[in-house]
């Protein structure tokens, strides 16, 4: 099964739809977290499983407690549907308007263990902050990038670069170094966290040691007054 069992070339061309067919044209919106229908990316992993299908699924929700939520068994397809639905229902946070200011903690270890799976957290609710606002995450990263892969992409300074990469030869840690950036460039996003300067500031981030400098940094951007989410748990839920 995509992309368990899949070769590397099948694996790359799967996570490569995620980017719109024309050269350029940046990210497919419907390539999101949580979205099936009409997702590029869930439909051709659909496709491949089907050709050679699993006799029997098994998949489990976890909650914030790390604690088993829900337990989905049977069809491949079917159960995991159940479990999708099952998620949106439970975890699936619908707001009404996009704040000034979202903080938003990863939820403690192993959840920021490092900046590719604290990217998770920022990538679950960053739809909670507007354009131009401030997102401050609370991610320990004692791990520091989670890979020098990701690092060098990072290291290519632009969205067009590492597009252009990407078409040319995908990586996942260049992805997610796209998607992180691409954030970055929204809103501006102030990482507490315990990851060098640098590595920070090379993907268009704000670095801070602690909590009160992130916020006097937020209220000299917004000004008093300003709209508020504060999530201690965004790996686990989704805004939308």
């Amino acid at each position: 099964m995509v992309p368990g069992v899949a070769a590397w070339e099948t694996i790359s061309m799967n996570h490569n739809l995620v980017l719109n067919p024309e050269p350029g044209s940046g990210i497919n919106p419907a390539a999101a977290s949580g979205k099936l229908e009409g997702n590029p990316v869930h439909e051709d992993l659909v496709e491949g499983a089907a050709l050679a299908p699993p006799d029997f699924l098994l998949n489990l929700v976890v909650d914030d407690q790390h604690q088993v939520a829900g337990v989905f068994v049977g069809n491949w397809l079917t159960a995991h549907e159940q479990g999708a639905r099952f998620m949106d229902e439970h975890y699936r946070i619908e707001i009404g308007a996009p704040a000034d200011l979202v903080i938003v903690s990863c939820g403690g270890s192993p959840r920021d263990i490092n900046l590719i799976q604290s990217h998770k957290a920022i990538e679950n609710v960053f739809p909670a902050v507007r354009e131009g606002g401030v997102m401050i995450v609370l991610a320990e990263c004692k791990d520091g990038i989670g890979s020098d892969h990701f690092y060098q992409w990072s290291c290519l300074g632009s969205l067009e670069a590492i597009e252009a990469k990407l078409r040319q030869n995908y990586q996942v840690h260049g992805q997610t170094a796209h998607a992180c950036m691409r954030k970055a460039l929204k809103a501006q996003i102030i990482m507490v966290s315990g990851l060098e300067d640098e590595v920070v500031e090379k993907m268009k981030m704000v670095p801070v040691r602690d909590i009160d400098s992130a916020l006097s940094l937020a209220r000299e951007k917004l000004g008093p007054g300003a709209t508020t989410y504060v999530i201690p748990e965004g790996y686990t839920i989704r805004i939308c």
